[in-house]
């Protein structure tokens, strides 16, 4: 990760397939606005310190509460995190957390889920689902 660090102009990161034992912390400090994730037991939790981050597609292997946790809470931060939809187990409690909350909304397309605290921007959301435009 620490290379990483002297790419000042990076603004879209994919990092996919291994990420457990990774320190994923130096990604706090990159000005990363869109990034793909596979989460295999990495901590999350530091996707709430990226300050740039506006888009997520987010994938996790273990089901987990506080996946649904770090998502609302993204969510409610102002990102737009997607997740394929066939992996929405691991997210335990998020769609209850959903329909609890006035503040998020949901977007279902192309197979995947998508979640924004902007219910003005669902419906362009739910297009960029279908089009495959993720994160």
């Amino acid at each position: 990760m620490e290379p990483l660090l002297g790419l000042t102009d990076l603004t879209e990161l994919h990092l996919t397939r291994t990420t457990r034992n990774a320190d994923l912390t130096p990604l706090a400090e990159v000005g990363v606005r869109r990034l793909r994730l596979d989460l295999d037991g990495a901590d999350g939790s530091l996707l709430l310190d990226m300050p740039n981050l506006e888009r997520l597609l987010l994938s996790v292997e273990a089901a987990r509460k506080d996946n649904a946790d770090l998502v609302v809470a993204l969510a409610r931060k102002g990102v737009r995190v997607t997740l394929y939809r066939h992996k929405q187990a691991a997210f335990p409690g998020l769609l209850d957390q959903v329909d609890q909350g006035a503040d998020l909304f949901l977007a279902e397309a192309g197979g995947y889920l998508g979640l924004t605290s902007d219910d003005s921007a669902v419906d362009r959301l739910g297009r960029a689902l279908r089009s495959n435009l993720v994160p």
